[in-house]
């Protein structure tokens, strides 16, 4: 009876340590939906952060993206994305925008990005939640 119950230990460990590791998702996988921008901020603060609230951002499994404005009555772009090292690659209209992912799970998608223009650097944060 002992062994039976030291083999059904070991399978029932076996089986837990298998569902662990293909459970977890790869951030490839995690970024695939619609993501909303529920809070937008900027360093140095800007107003126009404010208006990118709302927008929602749609990664395919195929690597392409589209994102919508809600602030802009529903404009936006598409193009193609990348994830590596936690970076979110963000390529449209030939121009690549590299953001830093700070959190990614099955319900929550926070990234920043640099933006330089007209010799002011600003970083953006977007916290998004899952659609």
């Amino acid at each position: 009876m002992k062994k039976v119950f030291k083999l059904f230990t070991v399978v029932c460990f076996v089986a837990a340590l298998a569902c662990m590791s293909s459970c977890t998702k790869s951030q490839e996988d995690l970024i695939i939906g619609s993501w909303k921008a529920t809070t937008v901020t900027s360093e140095p603060a800007n107003p126009f952060a404010m208006l990118l609230n709302g927008t929602v951002f749609t990664f395919n499994a195929d690597n392409t993206f589209s994102i919508t404005i809600d602030a802009l009555a529903g404009e936006g772009t598409t193009g193609t994305y990348t994830i590596a090292d936690n970076k979110l690659s963000m390529t449209a209209e030939g121009e690549t925008i590299v953001g830093e992912i700070k959190t990614l799970d099955k319900k929550k998608l926070v990234f920043s990005m640099v933006e330089t223009d007209e010799d002011v650097t600003m970083t953006i944060t977007f916290d998004c939640d899952k659609q």
